[in-house]
Order: structure tokens, then C-alpha cells, then sequence
């Protein structure tokens, strides 16, 4: 998918737990790069970089996760620990639906949720 919007760029489409470090996130758009990018050919590995991707935030338990993620949408490693979650499905893209403000409200909620959480240190 060729993204070709500032929505599907810079936004999030959800965010995921860093393999080599269980405790940091990345918010990544909609070509699951880290938000602003758009090449996957940047990235060695997924989300392996020096550059400052990556955050831990205080506070973020299992129940924080449920609660941010749009519609149920996340994704549990083996042991039930969630590793993936997505703030909305793509039929329910808030930039997809005119006129119909719940969808960028409760989008925005869960962004504002998140926003809320301080950074671990």
C-alpha cells in the first residue's frame, strides 16, 4: 500500500511492543513504519534503529491496552500479554467517514488516553 495522505503518514494506526526491549513501544501509521515515514527499506529490522522511535510509558498495563484499542483490535503474544494494538479498522477510518464525528471522537479519545501516559523512565 503506497501511502499518499498526511492521515495515513503521520497519524497513528496503532503501536506495538519492541521485541528486544518488552517494555518500549513504536506508534506506527498505516504502513506500520514509525510515524512520518513511509519506506520500510530504512529499517533494517523492524523498528531497529538508533533513531528515537521508541517510548515506555508508565502506567501502560494489559487493561490500559484493551481500553486504547479501537473495537477490540489487538493482536496477544503465546503467553496472553498483548503485543499489537490498532486505534481503528480500516472500514472505520475516521478520515474515511464524512459526516459521521463519532469516528474521529472516539479516535481521538484513545489517542488522548494515550497521550495522557507519562514516559517511564
Amino acid at each position: 500500500m503506497a501511502l499518499n495522505n498526511f492521515f495515513s503518514i503521520n497519524l497513528p494506526y496503532g503501536m506495538e511492543k519492541v521485541s528486544d526491549n518488552p517494555e518500549s513501544w513504536v506508534v506506527f501509521n498505516r504502513e506500520y513504519c514509525p510515524l512520518g515515514f513511509t519506506d520500510h527499506q530504512f529499517f533494517k529490522e523492524r523498528y531497529s534503529t538508533d533513531l528515537p522511535i521508541r517510548a515506555r510509558y508508565a502506567d501502560l498495563t494489559q487493561d490500559v491496552l484493551r481500553e486504547l484499542a479501537g473495537e477490540g483490535a489487538l493482536i496477544k503474544e503465546e503467553d496472553g500479554k498483548i503485543k499489537m494494538i490498532f486505534f481503528y479498522h480500516d472500514g472505520s477510518k475516521p478520515s474515511f467517514v464524512r459526516g459521521s464525528q463519532w469516528k474521529w471522537d472516539e479516535y481521538l479519545k484513545r489517542l488522548q488516553r494515550l497521550s495522557a501516559l507519562k514516559i517511564a523512565q
